[in-house]
C-alpha cells in the first residue's frame, strides 16, 4: 500500500471554516504582491510533497 505523497500543513479541516459560499478559500503570498488575493479550494493549498514523510539513512555493509 502507497503512503500519501501530497500532505497539507495546514488541515483541510480547518481551511473549510474560512472558505464562502463556493467553498473558495482567499488567500495572499507576500512573495507575489501584485497579483493580490489568489482563491482556491482547501484540497489545493497549504500542501506540500512528503511533509510528513520520515527518510532513514541506513548505512550499507559491504562484505569482502
Amino acid at each position: 500500500m502507497s503512503q500519501p505523497r501530497r500532505q497539507h500543513y495546514v488541515s483541510e479541516m480547518q481551511q473549510r471554516h474560512f472558505t464562502d459560499d463556493k467553498g473558495k478559500l482567499y488567500f495572499f503570498r507576500k512573495s507575489q504582491r501584485e497579483t493580490g488575493a489568489l482563491q482556491s479550494i482547501p484540497e489545493k493549498i497549504f500542501v506540500e510533497k512528503d511533509h510528513y514523510t520520515l527518510f532513514w539513512s541506513c548505512p550499507v555493509s559491504v562484505d569482502s
